[in-house]
C-alpha cells in the first residue's frame, strides 16, 4: 500500500535545522520554524500553501499535500478524507467506490481480495447492495463470471 499519513521528519539531537529548503519556499523564518515544527517537509509546505493553509490546517487533514490536493478536487471532505485514507484507498480510487455505494470498509475488504477499483462499478450493476459483491467475492466469484474460467497460461 502507500504512507498516506505525514511521517516525522527523521531528525537526531545534534542536527540544527537548515531553514534554506524553506527558504526557496518563499517563506520567512518564523513561518519555516513552525512548518519544520510541525514535521512538514518544504514541496508538502508549498503545496499546502498554494491551497491556502495554514500549519494547523494542514496538520488537521493529516495527510501528505498530494493526498490533500486530489481528495480536495475529487470534492471529498476532510473527514471523509481520513477515512479513506485509512482504509487504504487512493482518492481516484475512492471516487468510484463512493460513487458505487461502498464504504471505506467495504471497499478495504474487496480491495484486500484483490478486487480492482474499476469492479465497483461492475458489481453495482449486478447486485443489490455492498455486502452481497463482498459475500460473491469471498466466494471466490469475479464481476465478470467468464474470467473465472479464463487459463492464464
Amino acid at each position: 500500500m502507500y504512507a498516506a499519513f505525514v511521517e516525522p521528519a527523521r531528525r537526531t539531537s545534534w542536527e540544527v535545522p537548515q531553514f534554506e529548503d524553506y527558504r526557496q519556499v518563499g517563506i520567512g523564518v518564523t513561518e519555516a520554524q513552525q512548518w519544520f515544527a510541525a514535521s512538514i517537509i518544504p514541496e508538502d509546505v508549498l503545496r499546502f500553501r498554494k491551497m491556502h493553509m495554514t500549519v494547523e490546517e494542514a496538520l488537521s487533514w493529516g495527510l501528505r499535500a498530494d493526498m490533500v490536493e486530489r481528495f480536495k478536487a475529487l470534492r471529498f471532505t476532510k473527514t471523509e478524507a481520513r477515512k479513506w485514507a485509512l482504509a487504504p484507498i487512493w482518492p481516484d480510487h475512492a471516487v468510484i467506490w463512493r460513487h458505487a455505494g461502498y464504504t471505506p470498509a467495504e471497499a478495504a475488504e474487496l480491495v484486500a481480495a484483490a478486487a480492482d477499483p474499476a469492479d465497483a462499478l461492475v458489481w453495482m450493476l449486478m447486485v443489490e447492495s455492498p455486502e452481497e459483491a463482498i459475500d460473491l467475492k469471498r466466494q471466490g466469484c469475479a464481476p465478470f463470471p467468464i474470467l473465472d474460467r479464463v487459463d492464464p497460461d
